[in-house]
């Protein structure tokens, strides 16, 4: 992993604001997230969390479970999963691809400590796309997507 400056943070900041105005569009209730797909400075699919059509979401199974375990129960196609499936129906091919994702709480973005959502880093790793993009504490971290996947395995090992 390694902190973006400069002009590639720039350009983190930009794509993740798109990512934040996505994640707007969600009608979950517990956390609202979106993500862009972007290859050559141009972006080639979006995505947010979005239940499937006339899926269930009220009341929201997973309200009262403040972890990420039981992702079973949602009901919602994640905003990685909307962004990759975005980019494929549009012909893209999604090889060294970058991913940037933004997560919302209360219209606010949050910033994400560390890799932890393995349903969307395995998916990532296995289409093909290079890296992946959050904002945490310390600004714009880039990750391989190889890293974030192992990362996201290895937060849920410290908790056990």
């Amino acid at each position: 992993m390694k902190y973006l400056k400069g002009k590639p943070a720039e350009e983190a900041e930009h794509f993740c604001n798109r990512a934040a105005e996505l994640a707007a569009n969600s009608k979950c209730s517990k956390a609202q997230h979106g993500a862009v797909i972007v290859k050559d400075s141009m972006i080639i699919g979006e995505g947010w969390n979005t239940p499937v059509p006339d899926g269930r979401c009220n009341p929201c199974l997973r309200t009262c479970i403040e972890d990420n375990s039981r992702v079973e129960l949602c009901n919602a196609v994640y905003a990685q999963h909307n962004a990759i499936m975005d980019a494929l129906k549009r012909g893209h091919e999604l090889k060294g691809t970058r991913m940037y994702h933004a997560k919302l709480k209360n219209g606010q973005i949050v910033r994400n400590d560390e890799p932890h959502f393995t349903p969307c880093s395995r998916l990532i790793q296995h289409v093909g796309v290079g890296d992946f993009v959050l904002l945490n504490e310390k600004g714009y971290c880039l990750y391989t997507s190889d890293e974030y996947n192992r990362l996201s395995y290895e937060f849920h090992e410290k908790e056990e």
